[in-house]
């Protein structure tokens, strides 16, 4: 296949490979320039780049994220976590970032008790006002949900007992 043709007055090799890669940009961009991470040892969004999610409350069923311009605060059913960076999506509304999870038990804690806290990486596509959310604590194989969550709800949630 001929790209372009070289005559006297027509476009050089320089213009013709800006033209392809221009159409591949508007196109939407190389197969791999909007991948998600799936594992905590995967790249993950950068705070620099991407359209910033929608600050303030997100709920749904067993889950509600307060949303910041610094990151966001999460509380499930039996846990909560936290994300201590901006949280911004692809031009495809998905988003991966890393934070921390801590499962919660019902009853009393018990004295000198590890938090039990982990590194995890939060994965989410939202359309509109609803996003959904899983997440994969550090080790596991399997996801955590997914989600649903949309923007201005409290959400539903009742706490381990």
């Amino acid at each position: 296949m001929v790209l372009w043709r070289r005559k006297r007055g027509g476009p050089n090799m320089r213009t013709g490979l800006l033209c392809c890669l221009s159409v591949i940009l508007i196109a939407g961009g190389m197969p791999w320039s909007n991948s998600v991470a799936e594992t905590p040892s995967m790249k993950v969004n950068s705070p620099a780049k991407g359209l910033p999610v929608l600050l303030g409350l997100w709920g749904g069923e067993s889950v509600a994220m307060q949303v910041t311009s610094q990151g966001a605060s999460l509380e499930f059913g039996c846990g909560s976590g936290e994300i201590l960076r901006p949280l911004v999506t692809t031009a495809k509304g998905r988003f991966a970032v890393r934070g921390t999870y801590r499962p919660e038990h019902g009853g009393p804690a018990r004295r000198g008790a590890l938090s039990g806290e982990s590194e995890t990486v939060y994965l989410g596509t939202i359309s509109e006002n609803t996003m959904v959310l899983t997440f994969k604590l550090s080790g596991d194989q399997e996801p955590q949900g997914p989600f649903t969550l949309r923007h201005g709800h409290a959400g539903h949630l009742i706490k381990c007992q």
